[in-house]
């Protein structure tokens, strides 16, 4: 079931701008179109400029309609893990302790001065330790861009 009328919609900065750029007759044409078509799917007959200007505008408030009648119907079920909701599908997979060691890596910069050594946290208990290698790996990575970008 779709539904043909709205109480509201988003009426995006993108779409002032376009209108405002057009001359003054032809921006009420376009106003009163965003309006009847996002609030009552009310589709105008448009000529020339009006036209092409609504061709653009029309495609967003298609997308908002698809949403809105998504929404009516319940929208997703809850625990459904949509593939947006999936994390990085081109994450760098992480390396294990055995084949980095990074305990004893100095990190230099670009012109190849030490600036720091990774530190031991011995002390810390263990559960702040779990991903210790990829921490220490994720600072030298950080210290390195900052030491090359941020001179």
């Amino acid at each position: 079931m779709t539904n043909k009328y709205r109480n509201h919609f988003t009426f995006y900065r993108s779409y002032w701008e376009t209108v405002n750029k057009c001359p003054p007759e032809v921006r009420g044409v376009l106003y009163e179109a965003i309006v009847g078509y996002a609030l009552n799917r009310e589709t105008p007959h448009l000529e020339g400029l009006a036209d092409i200007v609504w061709t653009q505008i029309k495609a967003s408030l298609d997308s908002q309609w698809t949403k809105y009648n998504n929404g009516c119907k319940g929208g997703c079920p809850p625990g459904t893990k949509k593939p947006s909701m999936v994390g990085n599908q081109n994450a760098a997979k992480v390396v294990s302790k055995d084949e980095v060691n990074t305990s004893d890596v100095a990190l230099t910069d670009v012109s190849n001065k030490v600036t720091s050594k990774p530190t031991q946290h011995s002390d810390q208990p263990s559960r702040f330790r779990k991903n210790d290698s990829r921490t220490r790996r994720d600072s030298e990575i950080a210290a390195i861009i900052d030491a090359s970008y941020c001179r």
